[in-house]
């Protein structure tokens, strides 16, 4: 048995390793529309201006955060300090009204806001033993 545990460790250890590079490699696009507007590009060619492809793929990634969410509150045995489904619902909703009604630099302020609340719910969820 102690050979299986070690296989297992060493499967989460590379899964955890994966889940850290994806995590890297999905800010490239935030760092690239960002190096861009600094360097005044104001077209990326057959995606358009850096401040909406921006805007574009932070409107996904928040929703995608928010859906994990949702997929945690399903997964969750036991009750949960915090309501999943309506945090990550109201966060996606959020998003996306607030990215058809609003200017560019507006909706980059509330993707902003969107994204340290993930962050608080996460660490809200990782002091109460839910996450690792």
């Amino acid at each position: 048995m102690p050979g299986l545990m070690m296989k297992d460790r060493e499967a989460l250890d590379r899964m955890r390793w994966l889940y850290a590079a994806l995590t890297y490699i999905g800010t490239l696009p935030f760092i690239g529309c960002a190096l861009l507007l600094v360097l005044d590009v104001s077209n990326i060619p057959y995606l358009g201006a850096p401040q909406k492809v921006m805007g574009a793929y932070g409107l996904v990634i928040v929703s995608f955060m928010a859906g994990a969410h949702w997929g945690q509150q399903i997964a969750l045995k036991a009750a949960n300090p915090i309501n999943l489904h309506l945090t990550s619902i109201s966060v996606a909703l959020c998003a996306w009204i607030s990215h058809l009604l609003l200017p560019d630099a507006a909706f980059m302020s509330v993707l902003i806001v969107l994204f340290a609340m993930l962050l608080a719910t996460d660490f809200q969820l990782h002091q109460s033993g839910v996450i690792d």
